[in-house]
């Protein structure tokens, strides 16, 4: 049994890998973001810039030092496209080595807890075959995600190299925690998850002091982490609303449910081509059901106390990543702080649930071996089923640029924005769009990307509410979704005070604008 899960996790790898040549990974916000860094350094700027307009005049430019995003997820790639690789290219190399990274950091660590080989290539197979927590990365490109995987499994083992605590061990795991930051924001809460696990199997030893100097790491990463990266830029953890309508009761509990909800794949009920109200009825009952999986995660804990004596490090792991995350992310919920409450951001110790629900019930195993395996290679087959549907159907049309396929612009607002990019190649022109995806688009002209408009755009409205001076030409893209209160689009209307806004195009996804000088 072994032999064969080992040959299926080992096939569906190489058929994702496979599939990613043939068909191009789908560029998410994050991961365009980084690549309109890269052509800033590719054309002289600043390390880890954009360049945008001034407020005071939109004839003329500024860097804006990117703090919301971690520089690695472009950094790591960039290595590649410096050596030839195109930008799609590079990015799907960096993809297939992180999942055989991540892949292999997970099988040691969970073999460094004596999880059972059979348990940890179940535990494997569920992992990649998981929509929800996985698989999405594979049409929907989050590189940061990426990288956390193929990371956090292997931070995790130095740290265990690392127990015996000294000074060089110390700015060792500091260094450690800093790097781990660097490829991924949320991987703070994630060091920190890890950090406590150590520092309280010391307190349990009665090696107190020793629990404590497990704190220094963590704050010496933290405050390098300000000073070299978030106090040059916007602090993300201050940022309100988003563009997820659904905060506070609604986000409350998803970090805490994230164990259970991720496996069973339960964001599949707000997909688009879920009927309406089934997908209302769930939003409107999802802090219940959360709260709910949530109390069922801490129950199936407390029934299988028992049958996890010989896994207690597993266990205490898991507890400590749950108790951090659940806590974090209700007091961002609770905060209406602008968060992507995916997930994906839960992966890990949603990953390490797995082995404690297969070790907690391997009586079933033993006993009525065929139904439970027949059980997880059906899940396994829903998450690659889902998985081809949404690569190879779904987003087979979806436009195309520089080895990415384009997930919130349709082909007709990408082709004008191309129109108008050839056409105007003379002249002080300006393209304002709201997504980064966009403006990776435009080659010749310069453009204005509201970063802002990510992290406080349709609950709070656009930061700026004008931008002065003129330029020849002013185009603007606005995403429709941003239009679902009036006042928003009254709002874009005053951030350009010297314009009149004529609409010239309205297409699925996307209201064209032309701005027209008063003067």
């Amino acid at each position: 049994m072994v032999k064969t899960l080992k040959w299926l996790v080992v096939i569906i790898c190489f058929y994702y890998s496979i599939v990613n040549i043939i068909s191009p990974i789908a560029l998410s916000e994050d991961t365009a973001v980084g690549l309109m860094c890269i052509k800033n350094i590719e054309n002289g700027g600043a390390f880890n810039c954009i360049s945008q307009p001034t407020g005071e005049n939109i004839a003329l430019d500024k860097e804006v030092f990117i703090s919301t995003w971690s520089p690695a997820h472009y950094l790591i790639p960039y290595l590649f496209f410096k050596i030839g690789f195109s930008a799609g290219n590079s990015y799907l190399i960096v993809v297939i080595i992180c999942l055989v990274f991540g892949l292999i950091g997970m099988y040691k660590l969970l073999r460094k807890f004596n999880v059972p080989e059979l348990y940890v290539w179940l535990t494997l197979l569920l992992l990649i075959t998981n929509r929800s927590n996985f698989n999405t990365n594979f049409y929907n490109l989050g590189m940061g995600e990426m990288l956390a995987f193929a990371s956090l499994p292997w931070y995790a083992l130095i740290m265990f190299r690392l127990e015996r605590i000294t000074i060089v061990s110390v700015l060792i795991i500091s260094a450690c925690t800093f790097l781990m930051i660097m490829i991924k924001l949320s991987l703070l809460i994630a060091c920190a998850a890890t950090i406590l696990f150590f520092a309280y199997k010391k307190f349990k030893e009665k090696r107190i002091t020793v629990a404590c100097i497990y704190a220094i790491p963590f704050l010496i990463a933290f405050g390098a982490f300000k000073i070299t990266f978030q106090n040059k830029g916007v602090d993300s953890s201050q940022l309100k609303g988003g563009i997820y309508k659904h905060t506070k009761l609604e986000n409350s509990f998803v970090a805490s449910a994230a164990p259970l909800a991720s496996i069973i794949n339960l964001s599949d009920i707000e997909d688009e081509s879920i009927p309406s109200k089934i997908r209302e009825t769930y939003f409107a009952m999802k802090p219940f059901v959360f709260f709910l999986i949530s109390v069922a995660v801490v129950l199936i804990l407390l029934l299988l106390k028992n049958k996890l004596k010989n896994h207690h490090d597993l266990v205490l792991l898991f507890v400590c990543f749950y108790t951090v995350f659940a806590l974090a992310y209700f007091l961002f919920s609770i905060k209406e702080n602008w968060m992507d409450y995916t997930y994906r951001h839960f992966r890990f110790y949603s990953i390490l649930f797995i082995p404690i629900l297969c070790i907690g019930f391997q009586e079933i195993f033993n006993r009525k071996k065929t139904i439970a395996f027949a059980g997880i290679i059906l899940i396994a087959t829903y998450g690659i089923a889902t998985f081809s549907y949404k690569k190879l159907i779904v987003n087979k049309n979806l436009a195309q640029s520089d080895g990415f396929a384009y997930n919130y612009y349709d082909k007709d607002a990408l082709a004008e924005l191309k129109r108008l990019d050839d056409s105007l190649k003379t002249g002080n022109n300006l393209f304002y769009v709201t997504s980064p995806e966009a403006a990776n688009t435009i080659k010749n002209n310069r453009q204005m990307v509201s970063l802002e408009t990510y992290s406080v755009g349709v609950k709070y409205g656009w930061t700026h509410y004008n931008y002065k001076g003129t330029v020849d030409n002013l185009y603007i893209f606005a995403e429709n979704r941003f239009f679902y209160l009036p006042t928003q689009k009254k709002i874009l209307f005053n951030l350009f005070s010297n314009y009149n806004l004529e609409e010239v195009k309205k297409t699925k996804n996307v209201t064209i604008f032309k701005a027209i000088n008063k003067n």
